[in-house]
């Protein structure tokens, strides 16, 4: 009966326990959620906004893969290399790790292009995010 008695209450306060998350969400810049229409030729500015609801980052290491037929990475402009990221208001004070085009090869790569952003905030006042907003940005072209 103790046991049984343990395992309500344990069960009982679990169910109160508030569930926190961090989640990622990608948007047509300037849009709400939903599809976006857009033609061949057109640049779309995608966000990814994050919502870090209480908890602190201290980083992200962010992996996207895209059609590569379909759409045409815009190139930042930045340093060598094609750099498809922005930084965004949320991660305005962070280190970029890796801002490019991952090397994957041809025969792995399933037709796609492999994004990543990676980036950590410094090791002075701003040490970590939190809330929500915009971590980074990117323009793709449409092909097709």
């Amino acid at each position: 009966m103790k046991r049984i008695a343990l395992l309500s209450l344990a069960v009982g306060l679990t169910a109160w326990t508030a569930v926190e998350a961090q989640t990622l969400e990608l948007r047509a810049h300037k849009t709400t959620p939903g599809s976006v229409t857009a033609g061949i030729g057109d640049t779309v500015q995608i966000d990814v906004i994050a919502r870090l609801d209480h908890l602190d980052v201290s980083g992200i290491d962010l992996h996207l893969s895209l059609p590569k037929n379909a759409f045409d990475v815009v190139d930042q402009g930045r340093q060598s290399g094609v750099q498809p990221f922005a930084k965004g208001s949320l991660f305005s004070h962070v280190v970029e790790a890796y801002n490019g085009l991952n090397d994957v090869p041809d025969d792995a790569d399933g037709g796609r292009l492999h994004l990543r952003y990676a980036a950590l905030t410094s090791l002075g006042e701003e040490r970590a995010a939190s809330g929500g907003g915009v971590v980074a940005s990117f323009d793709l072209v449409v092909l097709g």
